[in-house]
């Protein structure tokens, strides 16, 4: 399902809610089913945005993980000695 198709049914199920709401108020079964539906639509919409984005993003910039996971991890502290302005990287042992 493409996004103008979820956000239509995502607007037809909020507006069947609103309808159920003024029909039988808040706490009936069916208001609260009709809503639990509209949230996972929603949670499924948003998931699919998220997917999309990232997917864009390795695209785009071919995926880093990889590179990330091979370094060993880095901790810049400041140095010492001198003005207190400089870094230096410090390995530290990765723990797995």
């Amino acid at each position: 399902m493409n996004n103008a198709e979820l956000i239509q049914k995502m607007e037809r199920e909020r507006q069947e809610l609103h309808e159920l709401v003024g029909i039988y108020g808040f706490q009936h079964p069916s208001v609260i089913s009709k809503s639990v539906q509209l949230d996972q639509t929603l949670n499924f919409f948003q998931l699919q945005r998220k997917t999309q984005k990232e997917s864009r993003l390795y695209s785009s910039t071919g995926d880093f993980r990889g590179e990330l996971l091979e370094d060993s991890p880095r901790d810049y502290t400041i140095a010492a000695s001198g003005s207190g302005n400089s870094r230096e990287p410090q390995t530290h042992s990765r723990k797995d």
